[in-house]
């Protein structure tokens, strides 16, 4: 076997090694997006959440060229690994051991993020109902008062402060 792979049919160790360092890092800016998209869905900047889930994304298309490039490499991995260094299996060893956890992270901490949106949107939705109830109690009132007293809603508005009397 020729040492470090064989460099004619690109599964040379240092190509295949360079692939793992470029997903490695993917994943790594990848996580450091993921801990700013959570930031921002607890903060009240739709903007700024919008602009890092789109450079997410184009981070997801960089992996997904790279995963395609691991994927050729599998059925060919034991005789890859079999010509590497002993320097050269160990950060292989390191760079997969490191996507892996990575990737576990970002997947943990983005179903994290998925409760906290569906929380954030119950939420929203409840204030939404309400202010719905709330116009319409308005509207109701409004249109009671102008056909009691024949002038328009507003006119004559009455209302007593009670809480100096009750203090």
């Amino acid at each position: 076997m020729i040492s470090g792979g064989d460099p004619d049919n690109g599964t040379s160790a240092e190509r295949v090694l360079a692939i793992l360092a470029n997903q490695r890092d993917e994943y790594r800016a990848l996580k450091l997006l993921a801990e700013g998209q959570r930031a921002l869905i607890t903060s009240s900047e739709p903007e700024k959440l919008l602009g890092v889930l789109a450079e997410r994304r184009r981070h997801v298309e960089r992996l997904a060229d790279l995963n395609g490039q691991v994927k050729e490499l599998r059925s060919r991995w034991p005789d890859i690994y079999g010509a590497m260094s002993d320097a050269q299996r160990e950060q292989a060893d390191g760079l997969i051991h490191e996507v892996e956890t990575t990737l576990a992270e970002i997947l943990a901490g983005d179903e994290q993020d998925a409760k906290l949106l569906s929380v954030r949107l119950a939420g929203t939705r409840q204030e939404a109902v309400a202010l719905a109830e709330s116009k319409r109690a308005y509207a109701a009132y409004g249109s009671a008062a102008a056909r009691g007293s024949g002038a328009a809603p507003h006119s004559e508005g009455r209302f007593i402060d009670q809480t100096d009397d009750q203090a």
